[in-house]
């Protein structure tokens, strides 16, 4: 019995990892399609988006210590740091408005 393909979807950004494994995926009748970052992006709602950030070198050794105490990867730790501070700010503009604010980040 022929099994039918299964399709697996790609950003472009990842795309190149998918490189080592391509005559396995072959093997196993694993189709994969490529798609531009900002429509996988759409398609799937990925919120993401590269920013650049300038830090000391100190600053820099300070959060690798700390994500790696949190068994976590550098840019993890990054993106924890700034979705933290963005949701403070929010609250305090919320509360400077006369709103009650509560976390919706989960984090």
């Amino acid at each position: 019995m022929n099994k039918k393909p299964v399709v697996m979807l790609v950003s472009e950004e990842n795309l190149d990892v998918l490189k080592e494994v391509t005559n396995m995926l072959t093997e196993h009748n694993i189709l994969v399609k490529c798609m531009k970052d900002d429509d996988f992006n759409v398609m799937f709602n990925v919120d993401c988006a590269n920013v650049d950030v300038d830090m000391s070198d100190e600053t820099f050794l300070t959060i690798a210590k700390m994500a790696h105490e949190e068994d976590i990867t550098f840019n993890q730790k990054i993106t924890n740091i700034l979705r933290k501070q963005i949701e403070k700010e929010e609250n305090e503009k919320y509360k400077s408005d006369g709103f009650q604010t509560t976390s919706r980040c989960g984090f």
